[in-house]
């Protein structure tokens, strides 16, 4: 499983254009899609942790960290400071937000032995 995490196998990816000052307003959209994704994702004998993975392109360069986090974590106020703070250097100017949820469950199920 952890091959298939660093290969991004099984990882769901989506981009978000951010536009000078909009960075805090794209907090709720980024826990919204992980919401949309993880919803449809499986849960093999309860496996519900996901790596959330986000990379902010800028003009000065690319930050990027890695979320270790529970379905239950979107609805979290810490989860989403945690996300705003990520995000608090996209105030002062334009860039490219990438983020990839990679399912730990959804590994899970694709490395078990088929019935």
């Amino acid at each position: 499983m952890l091959a298939a995490r660093d290969r991004a196998e099984g990882a769901i990816a989506h981009e978000w254009q951010l536009e000078t000052g909009a960075a805090g307003a794209t907090v709720e959209p980024v826990l919204t899609w992980c919401r949309d994704v993880l919803s449809g994702t499986r849960r093999p004998f309860g496996i519900d942790n996901f790596d959330l993975a986000l990379a902010y392109s800028h003009a000065n360069g690319v930050t990027s960290e890695l979320f270790r986090l529970r379905p239950t974590d979107l609805y979290d106020d810490a989860t989403a400071k945690r996300l705003a703070a990520f995000l608090a250097p996209a105030e002062s100017g334009e860039g490219r937000l990438a983020a990839a949820v990679f399912p730990w469950g959804e590994a899970a199920h694709r490395a078990l032995p088929s019935p």
